[in-house]
């Protein structure tokens, strides 16, 4: 495997590589993970496991329909999911799409949820449907992730 890090002596004497360059953010890193273990298992949630190849291309996927519904560098983007595959998936997909992540507790009180998602002034929320509750944003689009078990 190539090694990510150079000496500073290294760096001082030719330029990183665009591929060495995206490999320094988590998401980089994440991806040379999936490429150079694709079948090794990348997350074990409960009985659910997920190879890096099946947690890449899932995360690739939402992360493109995030850039579809508008999210570019540094906007923001709530996550109200519990702990889960989805978690990681979406967490991941927001970093891809430029965003930058709200964590949200769902089992935080709906007035919590309300007052985070207000304060922060997130432009997006990644939820399951059955979590919105009494959900009171109006300037915010919501994505609802369909849950798998």
């Amino acid at each position: 495997m190539m090694s990510l890090w150079r000496s500073s002596k290294q760096v001082k004497q030719e330029a990183l590589t665009p591929k060495e360059m995206s490999a320094v953010n988590l998401h980089g890193l994440f991806e040379v993970q999936a490429i150079t273990h694709p079948q090794r298992i990348a997350v074990v949630c409960d009985s659910i496991e997920i190879t890096y190849v099946e947690l890449n291309q899932k995360a690739n996927q939402l992360a493109h329909y995030l850039k579809d519904a508008g999210v570019v560098s540094n906007t923001l983007v709530a996550i109200q999911l519990p702990r889960s595959i989805e978690l990681i998936i979406a967490f991941l997909a927001v970093l891809k799409a430029g965003g930058t992540y709200v964590p949200i507790d769902p089992s935080y009180p709906a007035s919590r949820i309300n007052f985070v998602l207000e304060d922060s002034h997130a432009a997006f929320l990644i939820t399951h449907s059955a979590l919105l509750g009494d959900f009171k944003q109006e300037n915010i689009a919501v994505i609802p992730l369909v849950r798998h078990h």
